[in-house]
């Protein structure tokens, strides 16, 4: 992640708690596709990992700041 610049990923859920395990879970989901968006758009630098529950798939979406 350090190397691709990438200094805060906001990794969020819906409705409350997450586990660490979750968040794992999500990060290495989304990380490939994080790295391919900072590559093909690299002034683009805020982001958004998501999913609505342990079992779901894991997004990445922009944010506007």
């Amino acid at each position: 992640m350090l190397t691709s610049g990438i200094q805060t990923l906001l990794i969020h859920r819906k409705h409350g708690q997450i586990t660490g395990k979750e968040q794992l879970r999500i990060l290495s989901f989304v990380l490939p596709q994080l790295i391919l968006n900072l590559q093909q758009h690299p002034k683009i630098r805020h982001y958004r990992a998501s999913a609505t529950d342990q079992y779901s798939r894991p997004s990445l979406r922009r944010m506007a700041l």
